[in-house]
């Protein structure tokens, strides 16, 4: 994909900033929804550096190879600090990217904090996760914070014209997408993950529609054992409850409205 970034301006203007001008902090929290695309201004930014990047997150651990890991593991952040604390090659920077770090064990976290109040020189870390409330407090207040929300479907537009995505489709994989560059290319590069979530986000809407509780669990049954796919199935009829909810409500303040207009006729007239 050509284009390099979708939405984030302010993120970017601000670290391109620093970066020019050398005051970089020792760590960044980027915090928000998944898939907007933190990780991705992470690595853009260790790139202009010319840095040597190590990642860590639940799934590409760095000393412990368990399966089906849930966490960040203190032998991870152990040995994250074995290896930054040999000086760099050259006068090179060392960033460490580190994924889900709301996944933490409290052990790992209480270590981490060890590496933040004793920062090596020219060492960065990027902390990625979802809510910064889920972070150790101390490791919070280490760290300076950047919100990343969710982007407007006139950015997103990029990437459907970057694959050549019809129009229809398109308004499908924004409805899918929400704001979520990361979901959006991955619908657009991969068809058989689009196929599933326009099937999951069809089935959720039909659900939602016949407003039956029977069919609502019955999507639900049959996709147990598939985590990923129940998570999408209840954010899909979640996201329709709250679409029905703001239309009911802007209904109810219409007539409220139409009831106070009338009375004021009324008094007019008397």
């Amino acid at each position: 994909m050509s284009i390099p970034f979708i939405g984030h301006k302010r993120q970017l203007d601000y670290l391109n900033r620093v970066i020019e001008r050398g005051t970089l902090a020792h760590a960044y929290l980027f915090y928000g929804q998944a898939h907007v695309g933190k990780t991705t201004i992470a690595e853009y930014a260790a790139g202009r550096l010319g840095a040597e990047i190590v990642r860590i997150d639940p799934e590409h651990p760095l000393a412990d190879d368990k399966e089906d890991r849930k966490e960040i593991s203190i032998d991870d952040i152990r040995e994250l600090k074995r290896q930054f604390s040999y000086a760099p090659h050259g006068d090179k920077w060392r960033v460490a990217i580190i994924g889900e770090a709301d996944k933490m064990s409290e052990e790992a976290a209480n270590a981490f904090l060890k590496l933040l109040e004793e920062p090596g020189r020219r060492t960065l870390f990027f902390l990625i996760a979802g809510r910064r409330e889920a972070l150790l407090p101390t490791v919070v207040s280490r760290a300076q914070h950047l919100r990343f929300a969710t982007v407007s479907d006139k950015e997103m537009n990029a990437i459907g014209k970057e694959y050549g995505i019809g129009e229809a489709q398109w308004q499908q994989f924004l409805a899918i997408a929400q704001g979520r560059p990361g979901i959006a290319v991955e619908l657009c590069r991969n068809k058989e993950y689009a196929a599933k979530e326009l099937l999951l986000f069809d089935e959720a809407a039909r659900a939602f529609r016949a407003k039956d509780p029977l069919m609502a669990l019955g999507l639900v049954a049959r996709y147990a054992g598939d985590e990923t796919s129940v998570s999408r199935l209840i954010e899909y009829c979640f996201r329709y409850l709250r679409k029905e909810l703001i239309r009911s409500a802007a209904g109810a303040g219409a007539g409220r409205d139409m009831l106070s207009r009338a009375s004021r006729a009324d008094r007019a007239a008397m």
